[in-house]
């Protein structure tokens, strides 16, 4: 899988050099190229990052580093690509808050997905998963409406940030299971995923990267989520339930990661949600 990511990834960022004009085609890259990830240290859209990275940088010779610029839910980091010189060597990772979400979120962004970035690649889509910590008293879905309905409003769930998948996928079961959850933003999954595990907050729907080392050693109890369009089941988490309970169809949770670049002047996109 990574082998392909990289491959479809080198298509997309050697075509963009391309359109600089021909020298700069023939020497691109002429220096290390940066991927700007608009979260925390830790999470899916970091470890995508490092993973395409490496490939890319025994591929075409140049170092590949990481710059991270979380907040405001990506658009701290989309700003900083966008701002970027446009020379092809700052890569955003955009994930779907960046891209798509925000727009329906604020009124007014300080960048515009559709002008200053072109799409290079869809790189990746991933299962999201809901994690609780493992003294509740929940072995279930349904357990967890139930405690959700008995203790409304004095539960909490965990996100990487108002507008993200880890937000609106925690408010639509909200609203599927007419349950009073608190918001506790944080700006990045991994230190939302500390305090579930920690015990300060109660759940969590999560990214499965991050998410997975914690499922395996027991630091969360988790119910898989996965999309009902036909798509393959996450081997790592066939034994985990889908996220469903009684009376209910359980959403669909998946994010997506692509690259885009600006028009004319080539800087950097690469989505994930």
């Amino acid at each position: 899988m990574t082998t392909t990511l990289a491959r479809c990834l080198l298509i997309g960022v050697l075509a963009a050099g391309a359109a600089l004009g021909p020298a700069a085609a023939q020497t691109y890259p002429s220096r290390p190229v940066t991927f700007v990830v608009p979260f925390a240290p830790g999470g899916g859209t970091e470890f995508l990052a490092r993973m395409l990275g490496q490939r890319l940088e025994q591929r075409l010779g140049k170092p590949f580093l990481i710059e991270h610029r979380p907040g405001a839910g990506g658009v701290t980091g989309a700003v900083a690509a966008a701002r970027a010189t446009p020379d092809g060597h700052t890569i955003l990772m955009a994930p779907s808050p960046v891209m798509a979400i925000n727009v329906t979120l604020h009124k007014k962004l300080p960048y515009d997905p559709a002008a200053d970035f072109v799409p290079l690649a869809l790189v990746v889509l991933s299962p999201y998963v809901l994690v609780v910590n493992p003294s509740l008293p929940v072995h279930s879905v349904a357990d967890l409406v139930r405690l959700a309905k008995q203790r409304s409003g004095q539960l909490s769930y965990a996100s990487a940030g108002a507008g993200t998948p880890h937000h609106l996928f925690a408010e639509l079961f909200k609203a599927m299971t007419g349950t009073e959850i608190a918001h506790v933003p944080y700006r990045g999954s991994v230190p939302a995923l500390t305090d579930v595990a920690a015990g300060h907050v109660a759940l969590m729907f999560c990214d499965l990267p991050p998410a997975l080392s914690l499922i395996r050693d027991g630091g969360c109890a988790r119910s898989a989520s996965r999309p009902r369009n036909g798509w393959r089941r996450c081997r790592t988490l066939r034994r985990s339930p889908r996220l469903a309970y009684p009376g209910s169809t359980p959403p669909p949770g998946r994010w997506w990661s692509r690259r885009p670049a600006r028009p004319s002047r080539w800087s950097s996109g690469c989505t994930a949600s």
